[in-house]
């Protein structure tokens, strides 16, 4: 257990290293169904109550829930487990309550035919994690089952009660082994406190009030420095204290009077859930909250004791030990990686008084300019400092000598000390967080050209993995391919597809190459085809991304790559033909340039005998607020290239805000309008979006319109008037009412949102039927908590595809039986930071749900949103969680894998489409036969080879290992049946 007296960051892990007994001991693995249940247990035939949750366990998000309305007989989940006979144990577990239950665990069994129980653990009836645990031998016991109930006096007979209750991390440890505490592990300082902690029970101010609502309570007032620490998944405990889209964070501790300080901690948790570790706390002190004095960034003063992992949840404590200065106010000027910010405690260390005389240097001007600044240099620090522990862990596990170790350590040490002093971009808008991110930077990458050395890795070569897998920076295979990759395309004429390849420089010099297209249709270099140059961009949760695809430079000698020391470089192609003739072309990528070794790699374009059409049938819409003079990070420099770039992905369903509407400015005694409606922003809009298939608006709706409530008589009277006039006046912008989607209120999830949808919508019914009602509704259950009469009257539902996908049937069927009615449906999703979302999962998948259900639009939050710092080329200056799929700039937008993986999904939609549509020409002619009945089984079976059974958002980030070759495989079967079937 952490505690104030003691800093001991790392927590121990038990029985590390050694076999598992209990298997899923933390019920992160979860298995697909109906019900969330935990691979490795059996839960309780028909119960329901039983499920994992993933939003409140003890050593991660993850934990097992009893949960039930009504009182129901015992039915614990069980576990078979094995052990040694004769051996000491300790069952351990942790519980939680909501006061009525009392949830326990048992180990038990028969053994020679007669009950044996082993060992039992019962928890507490409390709101916060609490563990539990016993020491038992096993006898002659090998194997007994473990019980996992939800109350633990029902073991004697009687019922379980109406509630809730929690358990997680349920294990059996050899005693010898049971050293410490299961949890989620952080390396960090683990020497002693510097000093007595001055700020224990004192008060402190923050510049926003805490809003994060699961942990938010009248305790942050004082919990920051009550000297107790959150047990549990750490934003979900009442102990913990966070803010969501909030940045700086700035809290000000009040010490009572000057004092000198040696030391300072702060304790956090992230890695998962969107989650990123602080981009910096700078700390400042004072003595009268006028003159502030830099003390240090506690991310880099601390990042010399260790990093935690970017991409796992843990628990950390940052710690600044060795500080020298003094003052009554000490600020902590937090910048979070994204949206969230998060903590426990904050703790003060005491020094020698001595300190109270320190030179604290010159006092700070601007404190705000000063944090902005340093807050790109720290998160760039701690990027170099970590890779530089990998590069170390990688030397110790290498086949180098002793002492050629020794010389590759000795190199690193060198580059280490100069990252304190090292020059660093300054945070200027047009700075792009592109790998290597500086000078020194791209010299820790060369660092391991003795490491590529050692593997008999050539200094340049050619290899390949699937193009939408996560591809790391310094990332290569274990050893070069016994001969060149062969990049494989397969596409209509008018479609766009990709194929790409991985270039490896292993030597300790940056090296520059040229890329030229030969042997294809068209000649040298195609104007069909498109080089891109790869880069790595570092995200703002300070994971590296290969996901940036801008052009490559081109040249009489071909497209030319760069290629830095250390480092694999992507070339992706993108191919685009428009008469090509149908077949197999087959050509060669030729790579050569003064300092490298030519390389041939084989080239495949097969050309399918249909044209992709000009604009698919699934609609795509991603809220690009692109009316008036943008929104978010799109603005006037860079509108025209966002839209351009947008309808070349196949956006046709442009979003407004609500101020594009023409809006009626009042209405007369009667409810009739009194002034014509202004069309000038709309008819602009239009105008930008020339030709769309549809054009939706967020309307924002209430509970009035200008004055008149929801509840007036006059109100149906009102909006019929607007509405009409609205209708009218489209005809002379040449589009109609029913191109028109119009969102009354956002995500709606609660019956009185219903209310009002439906009250509006009745009346815009009334006047104009064309008009679209388009909703997104979030409703969890929502057969259970929706008003039916509003999902009736909506034209589009679009359910968050997460909620839809991982929720229960009968959700599913819910909206089916809408559809069935003829309600059109949508898909969207809006999870973040998006750049480190798995491209092909969250964005190309989407569109093989859509199909699989029978949606016909798709949408993503959202196009221009860089969270705010107007550059998604550089997240490290992100205000909060960045979302779009593209790489925006004041004046450019350049592509990204994440758009490409939207336009592949589109696509692939259509190609579903087209044989669905080829069997039914060859069914209404009563044609029959073995090939049409293997298409019409590839129709139904190949979604769902694609999909598999639930969308699992879980699933989402980027860095899980997936097979992302399945929906390209489906894609081409569809393809080749639609050739049998039309004879080409």
């Amino acid at each position: 257990m952490r505690t104030s007296a003691v800093i001991a960051i790392g927590l121990l892990v038990a029985a590390a290293g050694c076999a598992q007994i209990v298997q899923n001991a933390d019920f992160s693995s979860v298995a697909g169904g109906e019900v969330r249940a935990p691979q490795g247990w059996e839960l309780p035939a028909q119960d329901g109550a039983w499920s994992v949750a993933d939003d409140d366990g003890h050593s991660g998000k993850d934990c097992l829930r009893y949960r039930s309305d009504v009182p129901r007989p015992r039915a614990p989940v069980t576990q078979q487990v094995k052990l040694k006979p004769n051996a000491d144990y300790v069952l351990r577990a942790w519980f939680k309550s909501d006061g009525t239950l009392t949830p326990g665990v048992r180990l038990q069994g028969k053994v020679g035919g007669k009950d044996v129980r082993a060992a039992r653990i019962v928890g507490e009836a409390l709101p916060e994690w609490k563990s539990a645990a016993a020491r038992f031998n096993s006898g002659t016991a090998q194997e007994l089952v473990l019980e996992v109930d939800a109350h633990a006096p029902a073991i004697r007979g009687g019922t379980v009660p109406a509630g809730t209750a929690w358990v997680d991390d349920v294990e059996i440890v050899a005693a010898a082994e049971a050293k410490g505490e299961r949890g989620a592990v952080a390396v960090g300082y683990t020497g002693p406190p510097p000093g007595p902690d001055i700020a224990k029970g004192c008060s402190y101010s923050w510049n926003t009030p805490p809003n994060y609502s699961y942990s938010r309570d009248p305790g942050d007032k004082t919990q920051l420095t009550d000297g107790q620490y959150s047990v549990g998944y750490f934003w979900t405990q009442k102990s913990t204290v966070g803010w969501s889209g909030k940045s700086p964070v700035v809290i000000t501790i009040d010490l009572g009077s000057p004092q000198p300080i040696s030391g300072i901690s702060y304790s956090t948790a992230a890695g998962v859930a969107g989650v990123g570790w602080p981009a910096c706390i700078q700390v400042l002190v004072s003595d009268d909250q006028k003159a502030w004095y830099l003390a240090g960034d506690l991310v880099t003063l601390a990042a010399q004791y260790g990093i935690p992992e970017a991409d796992k949840y843990s628990t950390f404590r940052y710690v600044a030990p060795e500080l020298k200065t003094h003052g009554r106010y000490v600020r902590l000027m937090i910048s979070p990686s994204g949206s969230y910010t998060f903590c426990d405690e904050i703790e003060v260390y005491q020094g020698d008084k001595g300190l109270l005389a320190a030179n604290r240097g010159e006092p700070i001007s601007d404190t705000e300019e000063f944090f902005r600044q340093q807050r790109m240099s720290s998160a760039i620090k701690v990027r170099l400092l970590d890779d530089l522990n990998k590069i170390k862990g990688e030397i110790a596990d290498s086949k180098l000598s002793d002492a050629a170790k020794q010389k590759a350590l000795q190199r690193v040490e060198v580059l280490e000390a100069e990252v304190p002093t090292a020059p660093m971009p300054a945070a200027t808008a047009d700075y792009r967080a592109i790998h290597p991110l500086t000078e020194l930077h791209a010299r820790i990458y060369a660092a391991r050209a003795p490491l590529f050395a050692a593997r008999n890795l050539p200094r340049f070569f050619a290899w390949q993995k699937n193009r939408w897998d996560l591809l790391l920076p310094a990332e290569v295979p274990e050893k070069a391919p016994a001969k060149p990759p062969v990049v494989r395309v397969a596409l209509m004429n008018n479609e766009y597809r990709a194929g790409a390849f991985n270039l490896s420089n292993c030597s300790d010099a940056q090296l520059s190459a040229f890329v030229n297209l030969e042997g294809l249709p068209g000649g040298r270099n195609p104007d069909y085809a498109t080089v891109h140059q790869v880069e790595t961009i570092e995200t703002q949760l300070r994971i590296p991304v290969a996901d940036a695809l801008p052009v490559a430079s081109r040249t009489e000698q071909g497209w030319q790559i760069v290629c830095p020391a250390g480092m694999t470089r992507q070339v992706w192609i993108t191919f685009h033909p428009d008469d090509l003739p149908p077949g197999t072309h087959r050509g060669t990528i030729r790579v050569t340039g003064r300092q490298v070794e030519r390389l041939e790699v084989p080239l495949e374009l097969t050309v399918y005998p249909f044209r992709f059409p000009d604009q698919p049938t699934c609609s795509l819409g991603l809220w690009d607020y692109t009316d008036g003079k943008g929104a978010y990070d799109i603005g006037e420099g860079n509108i025209a290239a966002a839209v351009a770039n947008m309808r070349s992905h196949f956006v046709d369903t442009p979003w407004a805000h609500s101020g594009t509407a023409p809006w009626p400015k009042g209405f007369d005694a009667q409810g009739k309008l009194k002034e014509k409606l202004d069309f000038t922003r709309l008819k602009d809009w239009i105008n930008l979006w020339e030709g769309s298939r549809n054009y939706a608006i967020f309307l924002a709706v209430r509970g009035s319109l200008r004055g008149i409530g929801i509840e007036d008589p006059r109100f149906p009277t009102a909006v019929k008037s607007w509405m009409t006039a609205w209708a009218e006046g489209l005809k002379e912008l040449k589009v109609k009412p029913e191109q028109f989607y119009l969102l009354l209120v956002d995500e709606p999830h609660r019956s009185e949102q219903d209310q009002v949808i439906l009250t509006w919508a009745q009346a815009i019914k009334a006047a104009v039927p064309t008009f679209n009602i388009w909703e997104d509704p979030t409703h969890r259950a929502p057969e259970k908590t929706a008003l039916p009469a509003m999902f009736a009257i909506c034209d589009v539902l679009c359910p968050n595809l997460g909620i839809f996908g991982s929720g229960t049937e009968a959700s599913r069927q819910f909206y089916e039986s809408y559809r069935r009615r003829g309600k059109r449906l949508w898909f969207y999703q809006c999870s973040g930071p998006s750049k480190t979302f798995d491209p092909y999962y969250y964005h190309r998948l989407q569109h093989w749900y859509a199909w699989k259900y029978g949606a016909e639009g798709s949408g993503f939050w959202a196009y221009g949103d860089a969270g705010g710092s107007g550059n998604s080329w550089n997240e490290l200056l992100a205000g909060r969680t960045s979302y779009t799929p593209v790489y925006l700039d004041r004046n450019s937008v350049t592509d990204g894998k994440h758009f490409e993986a939207v336009r592949e999904g589109i696509e692939d939609y259509e190609y579903l489409r087209m044989l669905r549509d080829r069997l039914a020409e060859l069914k209404q002619k009563g044609m029959k036969g073995p090939e049409v009945d293997a298409a019409q089984r590839l129709l139904q079976t190949g979604p769902e080879e694609v999909c598999g059974p639930t969308y699992d958002p879980g699933r989402i980030p980027w860095k899980f290992d997936k097979d992302r070759s399945v929906a390209d495989r489906v894609r081409r079967q569809v393809a080749e049946a639609l050739i049998r079937l039309s004879g080409k």
